[in-house]
């Protein structure tokens, strides 16, 4: 079987990953399938090709013994191209959803996740027989926080001492009862000094 000869498409290119510090809290797993194509598709000679793409459907943090933890939730979408066991030898593809769970330590990380970022970082396929073979892949995801400002911005430019909280442990949207921006705490904050 031609299992060196298979082109590989979904690898994400290192230059889509997130520039995360060391401390960064990131997961990876790796996650090997068995899949056997419908009985309705004609037996494999050869895999031509296999695409490969993860999507995130939830996530939530728990608290554990260890610290909280982020539990994602998603779907591992699978694409083989395969020649036919069949004197016309014609191409042939099948698909496959195969749902994935994994989890991040958070560690001292605090604020609201906004998105969740995942990559492949590996993929290979074997094929077993006729019907079936096994897809690997090294999956990495990471939390996508809601962006904060610096205290100190806040501070100079938010004249709202209730809203001040929201400023300092907050997020960066503009502040509802001084209506700034996060472009104006900048610019408050240091226009003396140009």
């Amino acid at each position: 079987m031609k299992n060196n000869c298979i082109e590989i498409t979904g690898i994400t290119p290192y230059d889509c990953f997130p520039k995360c510090p060391h401390y960064y809290p990131c997961g990876q797993i790796c996650e090997t399938d068995k899949m056997c194509i419908p009985r309705k598709k004609p037996d494999i000679e050869y895999i031509c090709q296999v695409f490969a793409d993860v999507s995130v459907s939830s996530y939530k943090v728990i608290c554990t013994p260890v610290g909280k933890k982020l539990v994602i939730e998603g779907m591992k979408h699978i694409k083989i191209l395969y020649v036919g066991d069949e004197p016309c030898q014609n191409m042939h593809c099948a698909h496959f959803d195969i749902p994935f769970c994994m989890f991040v330590l958070l560690k001292d990380w605090e604020g609201k996740i906004v998105d969740i970022f995942t990559g492949i970082e590996h993929i290979s396929i074997h094929q077993l027989d006729g019907r079936c073979f096994t897809v690997s892949i090294i999956i990495f995801a990471c939390p996508i926080f809601k962006k904060k400002h610096d205290p100190c911005y806040a501070y100079k430019s938010c004249n709202n001492e209730e809203k001040y909280e929201v400023h300092v442990n907050g997020y960066i949207n503009s502040c509802e009862a001084c209506d700034i921006s996060p472009n104006q705490y900048f610019h408050k904050s240091y226009q003396s000094y140009f």
